[in-house]
């Protein structure tokens, strides 16, 4: 009461200054509680952006891996072009590897790879030329030596860019690959198809055996592993010998057969690019196989096809086309792909 009979008291241009004062105040006071933002109104911002991150990731993640599978696409496509034009040349595909003097087998050869023969149709023609393929590709004599020119390389075309192991220059299991001991592993192989594998037991994925993906390897002598008879390698390559075949020897048609396929090198010590023993990639182990032991280097369970992408693996068929196999191809087709005149008829895959 006696603050309003003072103001009450006051001339009026005091009081009227008195008022513009005040509310200039209590408009400031506004203003500056507007300039701010609560704890409630923080946390919903941080919310919503937490929110907009997770919805962003999956869709670059997924876009990273779309780029990862045109790469590797894009590089099978190479691969298959330089080993049609080795075939233009010399009228037959080249053999997978040559010189393996395992098992007390005949050797035939000195050791080298097929990446070493396309090497001139996939811009490696200088390399070529310096080896001396009178000698092993584990030789240390000449200057250079073989060796000398292959330990250590690095060869973008036998690199799967989604492989997380691929920069290493051994197995995951800190391993090197055989041959050579300081050597890239090899992200595409040749397929060798239907082809069981040579110790027992060989039957992890096949129904039965012996059965079509179990094929001859009862023999003594391995056969398609290590015989370079036509008869005894259904697959356009064979798993480690001189068997080299031609287009005309593909009977059931180029968009049917296998010629190289996926492969997870650091999963086992056999599959680096200059490996004598060995270079296929086999059908009777399905495509990224539930037998697969990713805790050892156990090859009877990790030499078949895949791929670190997402639900299968790419293919290159021998007409020079890419494909993405599922991994829930049916078994049989799979082997039947495989094989280069095994006579069967291919449904839908």
């Amino acid at each position: 009461m006696r603050i309003l009979s003072r103001l009450r008291q006051l001339p009026p241009p005091r009081l009227r200054n008195l008022t513009r004062a005040v509310r200039d105040k209590s408009r400031s006071l506004v203003l500056s509680a507007q300039k701010g933002f609560t704890l409630i109104e923080l946390l919903v911002v941080i919310a919503i952006i937490a929110v907009l991150i997770a919805l962003l990731l999956p869709a670059v993640q997924q876009a990273r891996e779309a780029a990862r599978r045109s790469e590797c696409k894009n590089k099978l496509k190479q691969l298959g072009l330089a080993l049609h034009n080795y075939h233009d040349t010399y009228r037959r595909f080249p053999y997978s590897s040559s010189g393996y003097a395992g098992n007390g087998l005949t050797v035939i050869g000195v050791s080298h790879t097929w990446s070493e023969f396309i090497l001139p149709y996939i811009d490696q023609a200088p390399l070529f030329n310096q080896l001396d393929f009178n000698a092993s590709n584990s030789s240390t004599s000449g200057s250079p030596s073989n060796s000398s020119l292959l330990s250590g390389k690095r060869f973008a075309f036998q690199a799967c860019p989604s492989n997380p192991y691929i920069d290493s220059i051994k197995t995951r299991f800190n391993g090197s690959w055989q041959t050579i001991g300081s050597q890239q592993g090899m992200c595409y192989a040749p397929c060798a198809g239907p082809q069981g594998n040579d110790q027992t037991p060989n039957n992890y994925d096949c129904p039965s055996s012996p059965s079509f993906c179990d094929y001859g390897s009862t023999s003594t002598a391995y056969k398609g592993w290590s015989s370079p008879s036509p008869a005894d390698c259904p697959g356009m390559f064979g798993g480690r010998n001189v068997y080299s075949s031609t287009i005309r020897d593909v009977t059931d048609g180029l968009t049917n057969t296998i010629m190289l396929g996926e492969i997870r090198p650091d999963l086992t010590q056999y599959h680096g690019m200059f490996s004598t023993n060995f270079q296929g990639t086999f059908t009777w182990l399905k495509l990224n196989s539930p037998s697969t032991n990713f805790a050892a280097d156990d090859w009877k369970k990790n030499a078949g096809m895949g791929s670190y992408h997402t639900g299968g693996a790419h293919v290159l068929r021998a007409d020079g086309s890419i494909t993405f196999l599922s991994e829930n191809i049916d078994f049989n087709t799979f082997n039947y792909l495989g094989a280069k005149a095994d006579g069967k008829v291919i449904g839908e895959y």
